[in-house]
């Protein structure tokens, strides 16, 4: 009989597992790119503000690996 935690079996609790830690990689990367698009929308929107490269640059802080990705 294989090793079962709660009602599921060892193998679908790690899977389980796997799914819930890149569910909160993604919020994690998504309350930054808020938080980025805030930066830049505060930096353009002021009077007076152009839109420069060091505000630009800080939407492509992310890592390609760490993108979203759909099911």
């Amino acid at each position: 009989m294989s090793e079962r935690i709660g009602n599921v079996t060892l193998e679908r609790f790690e899977e389980l597992v796997a799914k819930a830690n890149e569910l909160v990689k993604q919020v994690t990367w998504a309350q930054f790119d808020l938080g980025d698009i805030g930066v830049v929308a505060a930096a353009t929107s002021a009077p007076g503000a152009s839109r420069t490269a060091s505000t630009v640059a800080v939407h492509e802080v992310r890592p390609a690996s760490s993108a979203a990705t759909t099911e």
